[in-house]
């Protein structure tokens, strides 16, 4: 019996004790009886769930607290995920959004097929990671792509969609009840969105700041072109400023580049 009086789990009887059978057998007599992990396997409950993490490797017993090891790896990976922000400030936005999407669906469809419990939080972890990256540069990229208007709508709009798939991920749960099928399902989409953002134009606002106006030019002429503003495609240049040669002098000409780029978005 465990320590709520209640039948074992995870030990037994290194011999049968048929003395136990006998109704007036002391419970000081049981306790002190030798004891040993269970060597033969466990069955599980499958009413509910065909397959888990626990029943897959079986994290029970001396192995139950690898189930919260694997959460609190899966967490360390999104808080990773922010350094990528530093990465995308050198390497824009548009390459470092396409690789973290590209990586989540391969990586997250490798990880319905991880063979060991190791592969699985190793993978786990790389998982979050890219996850975040690409939670984080979506909103960038919807604040930097909008006015100031619209912006708390936009950030509003990705946390909205971020639990509405949270909330939709309980529904998905409820009708695969594997835990490798659901990931294969969820992982998928981010294949589908590498694709799509394959024609996706990179942060003006990025060029800008990084000196690279000429590029931030024509990815706005392209913008304008998409929007059927040919019109505006056409003729929208930008001014070069004369530069001193004093640093200082430099640097608020590179902020008027800025400004004039981000009020062209503004008012269009």
């Amino acid at each position: 019996m465990d320590s709520n009086h209640k039948p074992e789990q995870c030990r037994r009887f290194r011999q049968t004790q048929w003395q136990l059978l006998d109704a007036n057998a002391s419970a000081t007599s049981m306790t002190e009886l030798e004891t040993e992990p269970c060597l033969d396997g466990w069955i599980y409950d499958q009413s509910v769930f065909k397959s888990t993490i626990v029943t897959e490797w079986d994290l029970v017993c001396d192995f139950r607290l690898m189930k919260s090891l694997s959460q609190a790896i899966y967490m360390t990976g999104l808080f990773m995920g922010l350094v990528t922000g530093i990465v995308s400030d050198r390497a824009g936005r548009q390459p470092v959004l396409l690789l973290s999407c590209l990586l989540s669906g391969a990586i997250g469809t490798c990880y319905s097929f991880a063979p060991t419990f190791p592969t699985y939080c190793v993978l786990r972890f790389l998982l979050a990671a890219f996850v975040s990256t690409v939670e984080n540069i979506s909103i960038v990229f919807g604040v930097e792509r909008s006015n100031s208007k619209w912006r708390p709508t936009v950030v509003a709009a990705v946390g909205f969609a971020w639990s509405a798939g949270q909330a939709l991920l309980g529904g998905l749960a409820y009708v695969f009840r594997d835990w490798y099928t659901i990931q294969l399902f969820i992982s998928v989409p981010y294949l589908v969105c590498f694709l799509f953002l394959c024609g996706n134009v990179e942060s003006a606002q990025w060029l800008i700041a990084t000196g690279k106006t000429e590029l931030a030019l024509k990815e706005l002429q392209k913008v304008a072109w998409i929007n059927g503003k040919k019109d505006i495609a056409d003729s929208l240049t930008i001014g070069r400023p004369r530069f001193d040669t004093h640093p200082m002098a430099f640097k608020h000409s590179h902020k008027l580049y800025q400004w004039m780029l981000t009020y062209w978005l503004d008012s269009e």
